[in-house]
């Protein structure tokens, strides 16, 4: 057994070890720290199975953010003596179990099938990717090939921050507000140092995308970080909720790929067929689009589950 074989069975050890402790581990404090161990342990086994992008969409989103947040709505948990005591028993928590069951099976029974499958869709992606107006056969799947996936999935995340807007100003009107919680001073030298650094990776990870590793998700995610660092600082950046500004930018990702489809629906061609001259330009304005729209909705879904104030003096 080589040294290779050695780190995959410690790396496969640690990832069931981390699932079951944030599965059944005490508390929910705990249970948090575990699921980002978590995350951050099945990005490794990404990269170890060849797929760079989703490590690198799973170490910033899975386990980065997504972790930030569950952080935030642990705290809100612990301090409200209602949900602290609200458990399920009896038939919903024999519902939840039975349900939970049925998609660990299609799942399983999903990855059998997948064992009868040797290349997969890669020979047909490569041979097209002469038309695809990219390079990277990731960007040219979620882009141009499936681009109506990527669309759906910006449907999807705006759906989330409206509905946790919606839900945000109905809670400030019949409860009363959260606990504010003073922040340490240091928070605000490490925004500052990490606050530059952050968006022009971002920025790397969105050019670079077209090419190699990256793209929208995970440049997004990283200039969404940012403006959770500048919320950590205390800084009050975000504009109005009835702002056009913030309507605008929050269906930026979305819209775009409305304003596409119509383009190249009324060119004569399928929605979402781009002229093979134009892919490049396409690809690269939708992803822009999508870009800005991840970074403000991560960060309203920060801001509503992690109430915080300006740091101490």
């Amino acid at each position: 057994m080589d040294g290779i074989q050695v780190y995959d069975l410690l790396l496969c050890a640690a990832l069931l070890g981390s699932a079951w402790t944030a599965l059944f581990g005490r508390g929910p404090f705990a249970a948090t720290v575990f699921f980002i161990a978590y995350g951050l342990l099945l990005s490794l086994v990404w990269v170890q199975l060849g797929a760079s992008d989703v490590a690198l969409a799973e170490a910033s989103v899975g386990a980065g953010l997504t972790g930030a947040l569950m952080l935030g709505a642990v705290r809100l948990y612990e301090d409200d003596p209602v949900l602290h005591q609200t458990k399920l028993h009896g038939w919903r928590s024999r519902l939840v179990g039975l349900l939970a069951s049925i998609l660990v099976g299609v799942l399983g029974w999903t990855l059998w099938e997948l064992r009868l499958v040797n290349k997969g869709l890669l020979p047909l992606v490569e041979s097209h990717m002469a038309v695809s107006g990219t390079s990277h056969p990731v960007t040219a799947v979620l882009l141009n090939f499936r681009a109506f996936d990527t669309w759906l999935e910006l449907g999807v995340l705006l759906l989330a921050a409206l509905s946790a807007i919606i839900v945000d100003r109905i809670n400030r009107e019949s409860l009363p507000l959260p606990p504010a919680y003073p922040l340490h001073p240091h928070i605000a030298v490490i925004a500052r140092t990490m606050l530059p650094l952050l968006i022009v990776i971002g920025g790397i990870m969105l050019w670079f995308g077209a090419r190699s590793p990256g793209g929208a998700f995970q440049a997004g995610a990283l200039i969404g970080a940012a403006g959770i660092f500048l919320q950590l600082a205390g800084q009050k950046y975000f504009p109005a909720a009835s702002s056009l500004a913030f309507r605008a930018t929050l269906a930026l990702g979305f819209g775009t790929f409305i304003v596409v489809a119509v383009i190249t629906f009324a060119a004569g061609g399928r929605i979402l067929e781009y002229p093979i001259p134009w892919a490049g330009t396409y690809i690269l304005v939708m992803e822009i689009a999508a870009t800005l729209s991840i970074a403000l909705t991560l960060n309203i879904l920060y801001a509503i589950t992690s109430k915080v104030e300006a740091p101490v003096s």
